[in-house]
């Protein structure tokens, strides 16, 4: 609750988990009359926190947190808190509800709304869905496929070695500690427990040898001390050696994984690339991924987050290339006005075009179209495989392409499986809307495969889609003639997949980081859009949205030049998939529009 008042995300408790603040805000309110609302909350829910916590480490001396017991060191006559044998002054030395003689204890509003807000919690629906799903799906730690995943860190000693933990009159340590924690949890959560089970689930949370935190919290000292020395917050050795490649084998080695292969997977450290950290440690033995997805982090990291993709592995900077010689001559053509511009302008004279059914500029438009195809078919297409040819050497002159090119044939894999994964999809969908047996259709679209791998184009295969859809005995043939002609023009789902991946993955080997989620949501929009204008010709779908790829996304040259030369690598796939997923809406519309049509 702290936390969600503390980044002002109320709404999740609120509306997410219907958990009502009524108690909490009205006692806050009263409190501290002279501060906005949100800020009395946090002040009134952080003391009632600091409270209980004071109370929790006093009874747990094993804990080793008397450093957290704070509201005794206070002196609420001058407003001065002593730390480590130096005085502090306290910022907003406003403290009503504590009794200096025992500042631990709760008062007789605050017990009131503890109980409201615990009754909330534990009557909450949604909540306790969630929690279940946690506990049923999720591990303290997961070894699997030679991979060691777990969320913060393995304690470790400052030669290195595990750190032995003195928990409940036993002491823990590597593998051993982790299972305690796991089993200790789910006693918790069953309800097989003692008060010091519930205990140990406070000092899992924020303990200075948690394996989930792995340093000490310094939640008092960031609300009321000016002094920023006292914020730093000491943590566990693990993360000085996270970088070590024994380190890593040790900690494999402890889980019975095997060191020559095997990964640790290591979650929640946030990663500072406004620093130049790269979330891939100890020679790629360590990986750290989602570190940075909360949005308090992103001032820290730069980035929301990293994600794993199994066996891939993105390196945005290569070190060792070398320098291309200068050009001898370099010549520039300035556009007549930005992309986007472009691309507003032709939108809406289009639209009113048809607004004011202008016949005459219609005409006009149509034969500056056939100009526009025609160079294309007569320029453009002629040279693209020489500037792919001269991407591929530049690529391979700088060593890049050793580099690289395994990364974006690793993608290609990726996109071909996904085509298939769609086409399934679409298929299925066909025969449930239809009541036909999508396979009656998909046996005989063998050569409109074949034809658009070869010509990577949808013009071009269209007689040959055609031919095909119109062997089935499920398709009317008035059916077949309207949407397999249509779909070679509007329906680019392959194409449009394809591009997806890799302008993520050419952003992330030229710039280093993925596009934002808004900016990918956006050009996800524009380019349904603008692929429907594609024309049916090797690249068209890329050659058509290079307005977006440039405006929306901002693509250099050489993003440009690298998503072009990527996207060759499988047009002629992505293509493919767009004549086979045509033959599926062809049969949707026969399920809705020929419903009687024999089998």
């Amino acid at each position: 609750m702290r936390n969600c008042l503390s980044y002002n995300n109320t709404a999740v408790l609120e509306k997410g988990y219907a958990i009502s603040l009524r108690s909490l805000s009205s006692l806050a309110s009263k409190l501290y009359p002279d501060k906005t609302l949100l800020v009395a909350m946090q002040r009134t829910i952080s003391i009632i926190l600091f409270k209980l916590e004071g109370q929790l480490i006093k009874r747990n001396p094993d804990f080793q947190m008397d450093s957290r017991l704070l509201l005794d060191k206070i002196d609420y006559i001058s407003k001065y808190i002593k730390i480590n044998g130096i005085s502090y002054p306290i910022k907003s030395p406003s403290f009503p509800t504590i009794n200096p003689q025992n500042p631990y204890e709760l008062s007789l509003e605050e017990t009131e709304v503890l109980s409201d807000i615990k009754s909330a919690f534990l009557d909450s629906v949604r909540l306790r869905k969630h929690i279940d799903f946690l506990y049923q799906k999720g591990n303290v730690y997961k070894a699997y496929n030679n991979n060691l995943l777990y969320h913060g860190c393995i304690p470790l000693n400052e030669d290195g070695s595990f750190m032995r933990i003195h928990l409940n009159n036993k002491y823990y340590s590597g593998k051993n500690y982790l299972d305690f924690v796991d089993k200790t949890i789910r006693q918790a959560y069953l309800g097989l427990y003692e008060q010091k089970n519930i205990d140990l689930m406070y000092y899992f949370w924020c303990g200075r040898y948690s394996p989930f935190s792995g340093r000490e919290f310094k939640t008092f000292e960031r609300m009321f001390i000016e002094d920023t020395d006292t914020w730093i917050e000491p943590s566990d050795a693990y993360y000085k050696y996270c970088n070590d490649e024994k380190i890593c084998d040790m900690i494999l080695e402890e889980f019975s994984l095997k060191t020559k292969r095997g990964h640790i997977i290591n979650g929640h450290v946030p990663v500072k690339v406004k620093e130049g950290e790269s979330p891939v440690k100890a020679n790629g033995k360590l990986i750290i991924i989602d570190g940075g997805f909360c949005r308090a982090y992103h001032k820290k990291t730069g980035i929301a987050g990293y994600t794993l993709i199994p066996k891939l592995n993105i390196v945005s900077t290569v070190e060792g290339l070398r320098e291309l010689p200068e050009m001898i001559f370099k010549v520039e053509i300035p556009p007549v006005f930005s992309v986007m511009s472009a691309l507003v302008l032709a939108l809406f004279l289009g639209l009113a075009v048809v607004w004011t059914k202008s016949e005459n500029f219609e005409r006009l438009l149509d034969e500056f179209n056939n100009i526009m195809l025609k160079l294309v078919y007569a320029i453009i297409i002629p040279i693209l495989p020489f500037f792919i040819a001269s991407t591929f050497a530049t690529l391979a002159y700088e060593g890049g392409i050793t580099k690289q090119l395994p990364v974006f044939l690793k993608v290609v894999v990726i996109v071909l499986i996904g085509h298939f994964i769609w086409l399934t999809v679409l298929y299925s969908i066909g025969g449930a809307v239809s009541g036909k047996n999508p396979f009656s259709l998909l046996k005989f679209y063998g050569p409109a495969y074949l034809t658009a791998v070869g010509t990577m184009s949808s013009a071009a295969t269209l007689p040959v889609a055609l031919s095909c859809a119109k062997k089935s005995q499920v398709l009317d043939d008035d059916i077949a003639n309207f949407a397999i002609p249509l779909g070679s023009t509007v329906h680019l789902c392959g194409s449009v997949l394809t591009e997806v991946f890799f302008v993520m993955t050419v952003s992330q080997v030229l710039y280093g980081q993925l596009p934002a989620l808004g900016t990918m949501v956006l050009f996800i929009i524009l380019l349904g859009i603008f692929a429907v204008g594609a024309p049916g010709v090797p690249g068209g779908t890329v050659m058509a949205s290079l307005g977006i790829i440039i405006s929306v996304l901002g693509f250099d040259d050489s993003g440009v030049a690298l998503m072009l030369t990527i996207f060759a690598l499988q047009d002629s796939f992505g293509t493919a998939c767009n004549v086979v997923g045509d033959g599926a809406l062809a049969l949707m519309l026969n399920g809705i529009f020929k419903k009687d049509l024999a089998k």
